[in-house]
This record gives C-alpha cells, sequence and structure tokens, in this order.
C-alpha cells in the first residue's frame, strides 16, 4: 500500500533526524509525556528485534493491502477534569521517579493500557515537544512530549486498562485520518461560557449565568477528525465505578472526536507522512454564533493568509524544532477572537438598544 510506504518514510526521517531537543518554560516545571503506538496490520516484530530498521524493511517487502493503525484511548468521564472523556493518546505527566520525559511515556503507558513499550515497543524517536497553553493562549500549563514506537500487528500485546483513567481504547487506520484538518470532517462544540468562571464572579447574579452561557456567549466550534471505525476496541472494567464493562453498540456514540491537542499531535505526524497536505488545509477554531463567526473571519483575513505563507516557505522534509504546526498556526490568533466578541456584543448592544427605542418612540406617539 503506498500510504505504508510513506509512512515508513516518514518514519525513518523522525528517526533518523529527530533528536530529542529539550524545550523548557521558565517557570512551568510540570511535564507530561505521551505515546504514539503505531502497528503495521501483518508485520511481526520478534521478541530479538531491537531495531526500528528491521520493521521499516519488512513492511517495504511486504507491502499490506491495510493502512497502519494508531492506537487511541477514550479518557474516563470524571467531574473537574479538564480532559475528561476525550480522546486521547496514552501518556500522563512526568514524576519525579521517571529518569527522563521517555520513560514517563513508558511508564504511563503501561499503567493506562498495559502495554510494556520497553519489552514490546520499539522506539522511532520524539516529536517536538511543545507548550500546552489555556486562557486563550496566556497561560502555560506544561510541556507535553511525544514519543512515537511501533508494535507488532501480529502479535500485538493485549491491552489492560486502567478503568479510574481510561474508559476504552481502540485502534484507528492512518488512513482514515487524512483529510481532516479542512473542517468537513467533523467538529467538536466547547461551551465557552464555562470557561469564564461565572460562579468566581459574584457582582454577577447566578439566575443570568444560563443566559450569559447559552446566548450572550455561546460555544466555539473546532475542527474535529471523526472517527468512525474503531479496531479492536477494548472497554474497561468499571466494575468499582458501577459500569458496564461491555456496553451495548447503541451506547458507543460514534462518531468518537478527536480534537484540541491530540489533534495537533497527529497533524505533525501526517504532515512528517505527507509533507503540505493537511496544514495548508487547517482550520482554525471559530464561534458557533453566525454573526461572531462573520466577524472573526473577517479580523483574521489577513492573519490567516500570512499564516498560509508561513507554512509554504517552511522547507520540507521538516526538520526537529519546526514543528508543533497547530501551536504556530494558532500563535497570535485568541487576541483577534476576543476582539470578535467584545465587538459582537457591543454590536448586539447596539441592535437590542435601537430596537427597544424605537418600541418606545412608537409607544410614546400612540399615548
Amino acid at each position: 500500500m503506498a500510504l505504508n510506504l510513506q509512512i515508513v518514510n516518514g518514519l525513518t526521517h523522525i528517526h533518523e533526524n529527530f533528536p530529542e531537543l529539550k524545550l523548557d518554560h521558565p517557570t512551568v516545571k510540570r511535564r507530561c509525556s505521551v505515546a504514539i503506538i503505531i502497528r503495521f496490520p501483518g508485520i511481526d516484530i520478534p521478541a530479538d528485534i531491537k531495531d526500528v530498521q528491521h520493521v521499516f524493511d519488512q513492511v517495504k517487502r511486504e507491502p499490506s493491502s491495510q493502512s497502519a493503525e494508531i492506537l487511541f484511548i477514550k479518557r474516563t468521564s470524571r467531574k473537574g477534569d479538564r480532559w475528561s472523556g476525550h480522546v486521547a493518546l496514552p501518556g500522563g505527566k512526568r514524576d519525579p521517579e521517571d529518569e527522563s520525559d521517555l520513560a514517563a511515556a513508558q511508564r504511563e503507558t503501561l499503567e493506562e493500557v498495559g502495554i510494556d513499550l520497553v519489552k514490546d515497543g520499539l522506539l522511532v524517536g520524539p516529536l517536538d515537544q511543545r507548550f500546552v497553553k489555556t486562557s486563550w493562549g496566556r497561560v502555560t500549563l506544561m510541556t507535553l512530549c511525544p514519543y512515537i514506537f511501533l508494535v507488532s500487528g501480529v502479535s500485538t500485546p493485549p491491552l489492560k486498562l486502567q478503568p479510574t483513567e481510561i474508559d476504552r481504547a481502540f485502534w484507528i487506520s492512518v488512513s482514515q485520518l487524512f483529510g481532516s484538518q479542512a473542517g468537513t470532517n467533523g467538529y467538536e462544540i466547547v461551551p465557552l461560557g464555562d470557561r469564564l468562571r461565572l460562579h468566581e464572579r459574584p457582582l454577577i447574579p447566578r439566575f443570568l449565568h444560563p443566559f450569559i452561557k447559552s446566548w450572550v456567549i455561546g460555544s466555539m466550534r473546532f475542527n474535529a477528525i471523526n472517527l468512525m471505525n474503531p479496531l479492536d476496541m477494548e472497554v474497561a472494567d468499571f466494575e468499582l465505578g458501577g459500569y458496564d464493562a461491555v456496553p451495548a453498540p447503541t451506547e458507543l456514540q460514534l462518531p468518537y472526536k478527536l480534537w484540541g491537542l491530540t489533534n495537533g499531535i497527529i497533524l505533525d505526524f501526517l504532515e512528517i507522512v505527507r509533507p503540505k497536505t493537511e496544514i495548508m488545509k487547517f482550520s482554525y477554531p471559530t464561534m458557533q454564533a453566525l454573526d461572531l463567526r462573520l466577524i472573526l473571519a473577517i479580523l483574521t483575513f489577513n492573519f490567516r493568509r500570512k499564516k498560509q505563507a508561513l507554512f509554504k516557505s517552511i522547507p520540507v522534509p521538516y526538520q526537529e524544532g519546526k514543528m508543533d504546526l497547530a501551536g504556530i498556526a494558532l500563535d497570535g490568533y485568541f487576541k483577534y477572537l476576543a476582539k470578535s466578541i467584545i465587538i459582537g456584543l457591543a454590536l448586539r448592544a447596539t441592535v437590542v438598544t435601537l430596537i427597544i427605542y424605537k418600541l418606545f418612540i412608537k409607544f410614546v406617539k400612540r399615548r
């Protein structure tokens, strides 16, 4: 399959040219690691093989009609968890006992899905580390460190999920991930009002909170990849939590939505496989309300054109330290989002005021 050969070429480039460049934040010391675990259907990795080049050569000799696959998890829904219920990659926070960011990715993967990447995985290499930010890019939460591993596509290590963290795990064909960045594949709606923390603002009456969240501010719309065909799904045994171990098919709630931080990591991987493809179709987050969306589109017209020109100018193949393409695309974007909301609310207030004024004048004339 041509795609598998492209994937092997991309992985070879990472393996040979992406040494781990540590990214340090001056004040935020929290670090997290995730594992992009890939398998090629029909390609085995014997226990004595420790070189990824053996796998690459095997794929080139025996191209499969099935695309390579990536392991994803769906996190358990938990109150107060920023990433509750999200589709993600195995991984988590680096502990003081971890020797390195790589060791954190290996440990977290073993704890969350039961795959021992030290014994059963082959390290391809790292993707660029990136700062994870919140509050529209103003606050840095942590440094995220992605690593790519290969596991056997014949005797794939069995999954053993950690039910307190992971709801389910499944494999997704890489072919399903391409062509998704233009926003035509899917999107995720995120209530923006929930992030305003209105409960911490005593001057705003509580009875107005639902109105402000739903009608005044509304929701944001993020591009997402619709994951329609999960393979070899494993569901956590939630006996302690009172959940069914194997839910009925109607409870799967497909498609799963791959968006946000994990989508950005996958974007980098796809770009290495097929340079200048997904990033040129990158869809910026916007507002769900049509008026705010239109204002934002007008305000960011030149901004988006400049970003397009920037991405065209980046030489390929991509080099270490030059990625986190979603982060580059969004750098400076959210100030326009804030302006669009302010302008939109001002226009709405003006229109409402004019309507009230017209009605008042008409009422006065009738009297």
